[in-house]
């Protein structure tokens, strides 16, 4: 299984426990999934329907870092490129990294980005997402969150 490391290809913010408090846009119903733009211009997101549910869990990544990791459906994988390929474009033409949103139930859990310098076309992702989070009983609630 190929798998995408969020927080290797992109560096997620290392303020996870303050974002974990900060409600994502729109609303905070059970058991969402949104990885957005927060700025609104990228209208691509990713939703629930986007990942395969029975695929969540928790593990630990490299170095023993706690990490949530489920797999992307086709679908999901396709619009993960278009959305990070918008933000690595409108990076280049500010000349700005740009940060995406990962937000379950209304939380936005990190906030990575994206270099337009190493990605310049974008983040072409595998099945597998990981992103790590601030503790392995964090990564299994949302894992279970996300098994509904």
């Amino acid at each position: 299984m190929k798998r995408l490391t969020v927080a290797v290809v992109i560096v997620v913010s290392a303020s996870l426990a303050a974002l974990a408090g900060a409600p994502a846009r729109g609303g905070t119903s059970a058991e969402t999934l949104r990885i957005y733009d927060p700025t609104g211009q990228v209208k691509t997101e990713l939703t629930i329907s986007d990942i395969v549910r029975s695929s969540a869990m928790a593990d630990r990544s490299v170095g023993g870092v706690p990490a949530l990791i489920f797999t992307l459906t086709k679908s999901g994988q396709a619009k993960f490129h278009v959305l990070t390929r918008a933000l690595a474009r409108r990076g280049a033409r500010l000349h700005r990294n740009q940060v995406f949103a990962i937000a379950i139930d209304g939380h936005v859990y990190a906030t990575p980005f994206i270099d337009y310098k190493v990605e310049p076309d974008g983040i072409p992702a595998g099945p597998a997402m990981e992103m790590n989070v601030s503790s392995f009983a964090l990564a299994k609630k949302l894992a279970f969150e996300l098994r509904g």
